[in-house]
């Protein structure tokens, strides 16, 4: 019985090992494909092609080096500004507010508000109350003073405190990346493609990275959209 039990622990143990160090969160974002690549394209020397303000911006600094590192990846070789490249880079960053989601002990919605200023619901539910309080929690009151002094199991004591509050507020916002791959010689984009992931983060900083590897992780994609799925490692 002894060395079933001991199996069975070490089962146990190597299971919980693996799901703490193999654990792994995923980053997903929408991608954007327009693939005009000629069948013969074969040189890729090239230049990033910055305005002057996006080359004074850390920001675009930090996608044009992520940029840089992923295109050297796919053969890719990038020559000096004074020399011909066959190729010009050209790179878009966006961040724009998106859906609200409202958060309540009766549900959650997410909301989105037209440039008019209405504000029409996309998604989610909310319930009114259709019950007193003190049948919905009776016992809380018996504990509750012990980590909330404010609590009341009526419905006007739950407005008077001070540090409660029944609604909480998240507002999400779209990072997009925009990159395009243009024959120098003739002005013309063969290869656009976007990167677009909405997170509660507003800075745009820290999704460069992860744009940049959506947008050209499956290079050269077909014309089309996409989910891609990053798995992050922690």
């Amino acid at each position: 019985m002894k060395p079933l039990i001991n199996v069975g622990l070490m089962s146990g143990l190597v299971l919980a090992m693996s799901l703490l160090t193999g654990c792994a969160s995923t980053y997903s974002s929408h991608v954007t494909t327009v693939n005009q690549l000629p069948t013969n394209f074969a040189e890729k020397t090239y230049q990033i092609d910055l305005a002057k303000e996006q080359a004074e911006t850390p920001e675009f600094i930090h996608a044009a080096e992520d940029v840089r590192v992923r295109l050297a990846e796919l053969g890719f070789n990038e020559v000096k500004q004074d020399a011909a490249p066959s190729l010009k880079i050209a790179l878009g960053l966006n961040t724009r507010p998106s859906d609200t989601e409202i958060i309540s002990p009766y549900g959650s919605m997410r909301f989105v508000m037209t440039p008019y200023g209405t504000i029409i619901p996309v998604s989610g539910f909310m319930t009114t109350r259709l019950y007193s309080p003190y049948l919905r929690m009776p016992y809380r009151r018996f504990y509750s003073r012990w980590y909330d002094p404010f609590y009341s199991p009526f419905y006007f004591g739950r407005h008077v405190d001070p540090f409660y509050s029944p609604y909480a507020v998240r507002q999400y916002y779209t990072h997009e990346l925009n990159l395009a791959i243009v024959e120098a010689s003739s002005n013309k984009p063969i290869y656009q493609v976007s990167a677009r992931a909405e997170k509660s983060d507003p800075e745009i900083d820290q999704q460069i990275p992860f744009l940049v590897e959506s947008a050209l992780r499956n290079f050269p994609a077909k014309t089309g959209k996409e989910w891609v799925v990053l798995k992050l490692e922690k």
